[in-house]
């Protein structure tokens, strides 16, 4: 099965500013189903970032 991604973007934003952002991602054809999906925390021992690109695993 392969499930494709093209045209996604992740973007960083600070907090104050995330509901202001997505309102005007979501007055775009392409971001309009723009969502919230995460946040940046501060308070777990270390840091991980998984990302796999192309056909890694």
């Amino acid at each position: 099965m392969e499930i494709g991604n093209e045209g996604k973007a992740a973007l960083g934003v600070v907090m104050e500013m995330a509901e202001e952002a997505l309102k005007a991602l979501r007055t775009t054809l392409e971001g309009r189903d723009a969502a919230i999906v995460g946040e940046v925390r501060n308070d777990l021992e270390g840091s991980c970032l998984r990302l796999l690109l192309g056909g890694g695993g």
